[in-house]
């Protein structure tokens, strides 16, 4: 009965708007009601109105998603159009830490878009996401994926060095970054943010060398965001 009064409000919410702002002619008015009767018998058809309503449980831990790396890696593919809309819901399924249906989203769009750049980069990092920030031979044929696609592009091999990073593949990170950083344009507005974070990263090998050659150790990696990191 719930299920029936929520869309008899929406229903109704809908009609005033209609009525109020879109000022449309009476003849019209047919196919609004007839949409709404359509929607009627589709919701009574595969929905559960009768169905009491019942808490969903969320479908994993949530993942903190930086809004800087998401605008970073816009910057470097795109942040509008075909392939770029099918990230806006599977970054906030990542950060639900519904990881499963952020990667079904993004094959989805690559499912139309085979071949695109923004896709096949933003799998590879939704597929360490899944699998807990290691690297699966799935996620790193993700990236070198993306890289074949669109050899002057940075992304593939910036957001590769991130994840290895957050492994402590230090010096694969480190090759990557500058891999990335040869590829960034003199003008591009993220070189400086990779030459950023791949300095920081050499110095923290550098510092690391030291110290075993001192006879210390050190097991932490670098921040992989910069001096505040991601």
């Amino acid at each position: 009965m719930i299920g029936w009064l929520v869309f008899a409000g929406l229903a109704a919410a809908v009609l005033a708007a209609l009525w109020r702002f879109a000022g449309l002619g009476r003849d019209l008015w047919t196919f609004v009601f007839a949409g709404v009767m359509l929607a009627a018998a589709g919701y009574a058809w595969q929905g559960r109105p009768s169905q009491p309503g019942f808490p969903v449980a969320a479908a994993g831990r949530s993942i903190e998603v930086d809004p800087e790396l998401t605008l970073l890696r816009g910057e470097m593919t795109e942040r509008f159009g075909s392939s770029a809309q099918w990230l806006v819901p599977a970054d906030a399924l990542l950060r639900g830490g519904d990881t499963r249906t952020a990667i079904a989203f993004i094959k989805s769009g690559l499912n139309q878009n085979p071949n695109s750049l923004t896709l096949w980069t933003a799998l590879g990092s939704a597929l360490v996401e899944h699998d807990g920030g290691n690297i699966s031979p799935a996620a790193r044929f993700a990236f070198e994926h993306a890289a074949g696609l669109a050899p002057g592009n940075p992304a593939p091999w910036f957001f590769l060095g991130l994840a290895e990073v957050r492994v402590g593949e230090l010096d694969a990170a480190e090759r990557h970054w500058s891999r990335a950083l040869a590829l960034a344009g003199p003008d591009a507005s993220y070189r400086d943010d990779i030459a950023l974070r791949l300095a920081l990263l050499r110095r923290f090998i550098a510092a690391r060398e030291a110290q075993i050659k001192g006879g210390g150790e050190t097991n932490s990696p670098p921040p992989a965001g910069g001096p505040s990191g991601p």
